[in-house]
């Protein structure tokens, strides 16, 4: 485990070997410390190992369980290096928690109550059938799944072969606010939306609303054009209508074509206007 030279090799999730200061005075703390961050004295087996893929295109499912409830199941198709996709699932991941539907959403930049559910038991195949490809999505910026083999699958051939560990995202801010775009060529803007009617908030001071536009016009982001799901525009919508998220999604998408982009104050002065 020890070189000699001042430094202990320890090793990564992935199995990568790090070499890392080594202090025999403070030998407990400092191996305290590594294991903390993940790493051990000794590299993991085949099954503790992570494994880092790209997602290429994503498709979500909704599981009926046995009490009637239901629970989204993400469909994740890898992309490898040479960018070629899988045309069938690599790997399904259960949003159990709302814990679980935060983290994808914050990965993906994308409301999970904006994306048209694929209603079927069993996943799709890319490529197969032209009327299935509207629920194909892909990432606007990087995003990586992290997965483990699963030990159960070698006696079980019904267990899955990868157990999923984490999402991985590039980039931050207004990169992950984007939404993921679905694999198909966008529409043009309906010129005449007409959403329902909404419930109507309080009403705004001057005051309040000289003080939005103000924000709006020092905001460097705000003429830059996303897909009316992102998190941005439905956010920008929810606040001005005070109400919640998924409503203000299901408004977006029966007002404007799919594929549609608007900017964020486009999406505050369009929200005002149906006030």
């Amino acid at each position: 485990m020890f070189n000699g030279k001042g430094f202990v090799k320890m090793y990564a999730p992935n199995g990568a070997e790090v070499y890392l200061p080594f202090d025999p005075a403070r030998i407990r703390r400092l191996m305290a410390e590594y294991e903390r961050q993940g790493l051990t004295p000794t590299p993991p087996n085949e099954y503790e190992r992570e494994r880092r893929d790209r997602v290429g295109a994503f498709v979500v499912r909704s599981h009926i369980n046995g009490d009637g409830s239901e629970t989204p199941v993400v469909d994740v198709y890898i992309r490898h290096r040479n960018g070629y996709t899988d045309r069938l699932r690599s790997l399904r991941v259960y949003l159990n928690t709302d814990r679980d539907r935060s983290k994808f959403e914050a990965a993906f930049g994308v409301s999970l109550d904006a994306i048209e559910i694929y209603s079927n038991d069993k996943p799709l195949e890319r490529g197969k059938r032209p009327d299935q490809e509207k629920y194909i999505y892909q990432p606007q910026h990087p995003v990586w799944v992290i997965w483990r083999l699963n030990p159960a699958s070698e006696k079980d051939e019904n267990a899955p072969k990868r157990l999923f560990v984490r999402w991985e995202a590039a980039g931050n801010g207004q990169r992950r606010q984007q939404q993921s775009k679905p694999q198909q060529q966008q529409q043009q803007p309906n010129p005449q939306p007409k959403p329902e009617p909404k419930p109507q908030p309080e009403p705004q001071t001057a005051a309040q609303t000289t003080a939005k536009d103000a924000e709006a016009d020092d905001d460097p982001l705000a003429d830059v054009k996303q897909p009316i799901s992102a998190l941005v525009i439905v956010d920008t919508v929810a606040k001005v209508w005070n109400v919640e998220r998924g409503e203000a999604a299901k408004a977006l998408h029966k007002a404007f074509d799919r594929g549609v982009k608007i900017s964020v104050r486009e999406a505050r002065e369009w929200a005002l206007a149906q006030m």
